[in-house]
């Protein structure tokens, strides 16, 4: 009987033990899958605002672009407004002139493109606008994602903690063919050409 009882308190220790492991084991799943999924949400969200940071510079160069787009045409629409008013001046001092008309005309066509040009320039204008409003909604997007005592994410896309080192370029160093070995020509290499 004795025997019976070791056996059976044998059997539940092991039984005790196997149920611990397993608890044990489950835990430790758990553990696993909580860490997985944090490491996930992180590295999604690490994506996502790499990407906004992305989009915002994509952004901010459409409204650069723009921008001076809008300033080309502007200038642009000054040098056509200058022409048409010179050649309507001219054709206002001389109306009898020969070719008066046709100055006119062109005096015409001069206005109507600097108009042209400076509507092209209100248009880059609301674009560039657009672009920017865009550009700053992203930035302040990630600004507003980011935990609390962290730097900003804008910083370290365009300021890296530690500034690359610059190599430093020197020539090399050519090696004396001649010294050390007696040639009976030496003086012609040495420019004396005997």
């Amino acid at each position: 009987m004795a025997d019976t009882e070791d056996e059976q308190t044998v059997d539940e220790d092991e039984e005790l033990r196997q149920r611990r492991e397993a608890i044990e084991l489950a835990q430790d799943q758990l553990e696993l899958e909580d860490r997985l999924r944090n490491r996930r949400d992180q590295q999604s969200a690490t994506a996502e605002t790499a990407l906004a940071i992305h989009l915002a510079g994509v952004a901010e160069t459409a409204r650069d672009h723009r921008l001076s787009e809008a300033d080309e045409l502007q200038h642009r629409a000054r040098l056509e407004r200058a022409r048409g008013n010179h050649d309507l001046d001219r054709t206002a001092v001389e109306p009898d002139a020969p070719g008066a008309d046709e100055t006119a005309a062109r005096g015409r066509v001069h206005r109507r493109n600097a108009v042209a040009a400076d509507d092209q320039a209100r248009a880059n204008d609301r674009v560039a606008n657009r672009y920017d409003a865009e550009a700053r909604a992203l930035r302040s997007e990630v600004e507003s994602a980011q935990q609390p005592g962290q730097p900003p994410a804008s910083d370290a896309a365009y300021r890296p903690e530690r500034a690359p080192e610059a190599r430093v370029i020197r020539r090399r160093e050519r090696k004396k063919r001649l010294e050390e070995e007696e040639d009976p020509n030496a003086l012609r290499h040495k420019g004396l050409g005997l």
